[in-house]
């Protein structure tokens, strides 16, 4: 049986410093309409996608080499660990001791040690419930923050059809959280 996800995670609250930054992608699409004796010939319709902008596989890199430097070995390993086992669209995760002590073939006290270090650079946040902690999705996450954080992006361009949409544009919603994980719409 699966826990329950805890409360909510620190890092994404509103008037925290955590933001998404996103540009408008534009594609045209033609399609060919049938000659049905009324004419025939191509349609044209533009479709506006909000595409996230920061730099991702899993761990987003914009200013995290700041946090990097004064790491020691350890504590990057446990980075690293932690980008291995985090589960989808989550943003927090069970660190037990046992579990990355026997994985990770170190003792307790590199254990601890390493998880300090990534409490005190804001990587990582215990929750009340024993060995689970957040995850600050500003640096680490695995899926889609645009739908998991949709009050949290801040558009770097402006919408490309906004005041004057061209002829035969597709509606794409204004809420971003409908969009799938590929950046395409449900």
């Amino acid at each position: 049986m699966s826990k329950r996800p805890p409360e909510t995670n620190p890092f994404v609250q509103p008037g925290t410093e955590f933001s998404i930054h996103a540009r408008w992608k534009t594609e045209k699409l033609t399609s060919s309409v049938p000659s049905n004796g009324e004419g025939g010939g191509t349609s044209v319709q533009y479709r506006a996608t909000p595409i996230e902008t920061a730099t991702r596989v899993t761990m987003y890199t914009d200013g995290l080499l700041g946090f990097f430097v004064g790491l020691s070995s350890s504590a990057k390993d446990m980075v690293m660990y932690i980008a291995s086992r985090l589960p989808y669209n989550q943003d927090y995760l069970e660190l037990t001791e046992e579990r990355y002590c026997a994985a990770m073939q170190v003792s307790r006290r590199t254990y601890f040690n390493a998880r300090q270090q990534l409490e005190n650079r804001i990587i990582i946040e215990r929750v009340t419930r024993k060995g689970t902690y957040w995850i600050n999705p500003a640096y680490l996450f695995k899926g889609n923050r645009m739908t998991m954080y949709p009050w949290a992006v801040k558009m770097d361009n402006a919408h490309p059809f906004e005041g004057t949409p061209p002829p035969n544009m597709i509606a794409v919603p204004r809420d971003i959280s409908a969009a799938n994980d590929y950046g395409a719409w449900d």
